[in-house]
């Protein structure tokens, strides 16, 4: 069953005109999976109440109990996620609905290959912080790709938490730490034993899906967004 939560902004990070990252406090704060999507409402209302306008957001953070923050990458592509950047301010409060969504993280124990565009990387931080906090994080490898460096959002702390498992790709910069040019299967480990995900726009997500299963790939996880 899903949770309704008065969430308070506490703190705005502003990655472009376009993308911003909201830091929120739940007021109800559940165990979810890291992996999982939310409900974001401006509209401030209770679970027995009709549940308003809203939009669906990935959270970019393992499940903390203890600091009862979520995070969240909000790229502003319509006229409900322009509201959003224009109302919610720090120290504003919004409902968020959670958790939904089946492109969870496996066992901790098992190859895990992601494949990211964009602001699709931001359930994959979820994943990356839960494995840093169990020790498992070698079981990961990232495949990211961004317009730029700029836009490869936290590239430092990836870089510096998955090394040699960070594989990324510019289409519209050089970069010395990146490949310049898009990204393809074949830049992507083929692991048959490997759970794979795949976030990013509706035509990624189909060319790498496709891709991956004339490789003989058996357990993909997708997930869309626009």
């Amino acid at each position: 069953m899903q949770t309704v939560s008065r969430a308070k902004v506490v703190e705005i990070i502003v990655h472009s005109e376009q993308v911003r990252e909201y830091i929120l406090e739940l007021e109800k704060y559940r165990k979810f999976d890291e992996g999982s999507f939310l409900q974001l409402s401006l509209d401030l209302v209770d679970a027995s109440e009709y549940w308003p306008e809203s939009r669906t957001f990935s959270i970019a953070s393992k499940c903390d109990r203890k600091s009862k923050r979520i995070r969240l990458i909000i790229s502003k592509v319509g006229s409900y996620t322009t509201r959003i950047f224009t109302k919610l301010g720090v120290g504003i409060e919004c409902t968020v609905k959670y958790a939904f969504g089946d492109m969870i993280l496996p066992s901790v124990d098992v190859p895990i290959i992601c494949i990211a565009a964009g602001t699709g990387v931001a359930p994959f931080l979820s994943f990356i912080e839960k494995l840093e906090e169990s020790g498992k994080l070698d079981n990961l490898k990232l495949y990211y790709s961004s317009k730029t460096k700029q836009v490869l959002y936290h590239f430092e702390f990836l870089k510096g938490c998955l090394e040699s498992n960070l594989h990324c790709f510019t289409t519209r910069e050089k970069s010395e730490e990146c490949h310049n040019r898009r990204i393809a299967i074949e830049d992507i480990l083929i692991d048959t034993d490997a759970e794979y995900y795949i976030c990013g726009s509706q035509e990624f997500i189909a060319y790498f899906y496709e891709a991956l299963s004339l490789q003989g790939v058996k357990k993909i996880h997708k997930d869309e967004w626009e």
